[in-house]
């Protein structure tokens, strides 16, 4: 069963960050043979042999114990060359993956940049319309076929009138051959009172007709002046009729566009959300460092320094508030980094950058609150940070102290000030297990970091050290530096049983380097706290941006559904106005038709009357006036006939015009049908400009919903922009990411060569 010891302790003293210590090298001893002039006796073979067989098995165990080493360390290389493959893999698919967002991104911004135009197009016609639209050009091409079509009418009527004309002459003839007839039987005396009779109520029907006919004469001018109000009232109906659909027509278009523009920034707004939500779980989860009071800080940093002897004017109150900043400042457990086992003194580089840049983020909040210049994680310091532990492991390190030596030869070979420890602070924390997960590394980091910079051991050289700031000077001299973070592992040999885990952090000041071509000072990318901050302000900006976007969505929307619903409702009471309009009975017709029949019998009648006139006075002339009477029938009857047959000529004339103006109608009507497709081109466009144009009359809050509209297209740009931007900076990021992970291939597979060559 693993048990935890709650015992943390802090190396200190001259080991510290800053004071350079040295060593005496190692005494050897050496066995020496005596020489002389006696011969070697037996004895003295026997020994030598006796050691020639001792050191022969010392070089077996020696080559044993090197191939064990060798087939480990080929072994281990192995295992860093595979585990480096497969991070160039990780790499490669997170680069592919970035650049499919990248790609998105440059398709949503030239999305918004269309939706701009369009917003543009749609304003500008809109406008536009208002001055442009007119039906003249649509009735110009069908003024031929009308022209022509009432010239054939015409024809039609003359044709119908030769055709009258023909009945009613022979008709004529008729009568003048019953004259005739009448003014012979005029010449028998017993048919002469009846014939005066007949003449008396011929004339008083005629004068009866008279009155019939000025009474339906006035009837129609009535009936007509009746009817052009009907017709006026309908015509104004319909073009109401006609307004208020076009006005229903363009403003459900409108209603729709708002809607679809509502949904789309309501799309928007919610990934903005999104994006806002998953930054505050990020933030929610990130372990922080806090200094309540920088100014006391600060005050406890100084006093530490200040005296003949480093402490002696730290006050009561100096250590409180230290004690209370490292109580009120706790690791934050990470539940994923729990499940991850690692093996502490083999960490990966993928694992010694997370520490690193977990470990740099958690010491910039101190410096950035302090005013303090940051650290910065770099592959130089990196590289730094894996030689150094890797020397605490093959040194055998298990003393609660630096292990000097390894620091320095690890600052040889990259090319930095050597011996001494310049450069690390450590933190060590014992228990029962060897298991680790990276969230136990990651607290021993946070724990190292708090307690240090809490002057824990009644002692500021370790927060001197990670400030960045010379022992003695002001804190606020702080400098920049290259820094990296390591674990490793090892046995105290006062009691075996304990475990002692080690957090390592090593800060590298830029005049420490000696040379560059072993250090390299190429920032190691990452996210840190800061950053996220930033990116959760970039999306609070862009989530203010979405929001307003979409409530002006929302008043644009309401408006349209507004006028949609005002047009609808004018458009139904101008239906009902257009069929009470049309409700009205016509009068003009009947009036004309009775007027018609009254003139017809005050002819017939006036005939009639004109007969028994003639009649009356043949029948009451003497012989020669009645002989006259029949000569002058007999010659009215020789007119009619005459005028009968120009009639007829008349009639043949009608209708051979009617013949020629139909087939030159003919001809009209098929240039007319090859322009028909022209003029219903024309009809579409004149019918668009024309709703347009009503619209812009009778809703001017569409002009503003039209330029919001525009307006909030031109904003919708700017965020989905910034989003491109990111996607690309991230790109960019992850393939350094990837360089990095094929450079690690590289040289562990170099590595695996040489061990497996040796």
């Amino acid at each position: 069963m693993k048990k935890k010891v709650l015992t943390t302790t802090i190396a200190t003293g001259l080991m510290a960050a800053g004071v350079l210590t040295t060593q005496n090298p190692a005494s050897a001893k050496a066995d020496t043979v005596p020489t002389g002039d006696n011969a070697t006796s037996t004895n003295e073979v026997a020994t030598q042999e006796s050691d020639a067989k001792t050191i022969a098995q010392d070089n077996v165990n020696t080559a044993q114990t090197n191939l064990d080493k060798s087939k480990a360390d080929t072994q281990n290389a192995s295992d860093s060359l595979q585990q480096a493959k497969v991070n160039e893999t990780t790499a490669q698919k997170a680069v592919d993956e970035q650049t499919g967002k990248v790609s998105d991104a440059q398709n949503n911004v030239d999305k918004a940049q269309a939706d701009v135009t369009t917003a543009q197009n749609g304003l500008t016609v809109a406008q536009e319309n208002a001055k442009n639209a007119t039906e003249t050009n649509i009735q110009a091409a069908k003024d031929n076929v009308a022209t022509q079509e009432q010239n054939v009418a015409t024809a039609q009527d003359q044709a119908k009138q030769a055709n009258d004309a023909v009945t009613e002459q022979t008709n004529k003839v008729a009568d003048a051959q019953k004259a005739v007839n009448d003014a012979k039987a005029a010449m028998n005396p017993a048919n002469v009172q009846a014939t005066v009779d007949a003449a008396n109520k011929a004339e008083a029907q005629v004068n009866q007709d008279k009155q019939n006919v000025a009474t339906a004469q006035n009837n129609l001018e009535n009936a007509k002046a009746a009817d052009a109000t009907r017709q006026t009232n309908i015509d104004n109906a319909q073009k109401a009729v006609n307004t208020a659909q076009a006005n229903v027509d363009f403003s459900t278009k409108q209603a729709q566009e708002m809607k679809d523009q509502l949904n789309k920034y309501q799309g928007i707004k919610d990934a903005a959300q999104k994006e806002v939500d998953g930054l505050n779980d990020k933030l929610s989860n990130v372990n922080t460092i806090t200094i309540s009071d920088v100014e006391a800080y600060k005050k406890a940093f100084n006093d530490w320094y200040t005296g003949s002897k480093r402490g002696e004017n730290w006050t009561e109150e100096d250590k409180d508030f230290l004690n209370d900043f490292m109580n009120l400042n706790t690791y934050k457990g990470n539940a994923a980094d729990k499940n991850i086992t690692v093996d502490i003194n083999h960490l990966t580089a993928d694992q010694i950058k997370e520490l690193s840049l977990f470990s740099a983020d958690l010491l910039n909040q101190v410096r950035n609150q302090l005013g303090l210049p940051k650290v910065i994680v770099t592959e130089g310091s990196l590289k730094l940070a894996k030689d150094v532990t890797d020397n605490y492991v093959s040194d055998n390190w298990d003393k609660f102290d630096h292990d000097v030596d390894g620091i320095s030869r690890a600052a040889a070979e990259n090319g930095l000030l050597s011996g001494g420890n310049f450069y690390e602070d450590a933190i060590f924390s014992s228990d029962f297990s060897e298991a680790s997960t990276m969230d136990d590394l990651k607290s021993i980091l946070y724990t190292g970091i708090v307690t240090m910079i809490g002057g824990s051991g009644d002692e500021m050289l370790h927060a001197a050290g990670l400030l960045g700031v010379d022992f003695g000077d002001d804190i606020s001299t702080g400098k920049e530096q290259y820094f990296s973070a390591g674990t490793s592992m090892f046995p105290i040999k006062e009691d075996q049983m304990w475990i002692t885990k080690m957090g390592h952090f090593f800060n590298v000041s830029k005049d420490y380097i000696r040379d560059s071509a072993k250090f390299s000072t190429t920032e190691v990318p990452g996210t840190s706290t800061e950053d996220l901050v930033t990116q959760l302000n970039t999306a609070k900006a862009k989530l203010a941006s979405a929001t307003d976007a979409l409530n002006k969505a929302k008043d644009a929307d309401t408006q349209a559904q507004q006028i949609l619903a005002k047009n609808k409702v004018e458009l139904t009471t101008a239906q009902d106005n257009l069929t009470k309009a049309q409700n009205v009975p016509v009068q003009t017709e009947i009036a004309q038709k009775a007027l018609t029949d009254v003139q017809n019998k005050l002819a017939a009648d006036t005939k009639i009357n004109e007969d028994a006139q003639a009649k009356k006075e043949a029948a009451l002339g003497d012989e020669a006036a009645k002989q006259k009477v029949l000569d002058q029938a007999n010659a009215n009857l020789a007119t009619a006939q005459k005028a009968l047959t120009d009639a007829q000529a008349k009639q043949k004339a009608a209708e051979n015009n009617l013949s020629a103006e139909k087939a030159k109608l003919a001809s009209l009507q098929q240039v007319s049908n090859e322009k028909t497709q022209d003029v219903k081109a024309a009809q579409v466009a004149l019918d668009d400009a024309k709703n347009k144009l009503a619209a812009l009359e009778n809703a001017p809050l569409l002009v503003k919903a039209a330029e919001d509209k525009l307006a909030a297209a031109q904003k919708a740009l700017d965020p989905v922009e910034n989003v491109l931007v990111s996607e690309k900076a991230k790109l960019s990021a992850l393939k350094q990411d990837l360089a990095d992970a094929q450079a690690d291939v590289t040289t562990a597979q170099k590595n695996y060569d040489e061990k497996l060559a040796i």
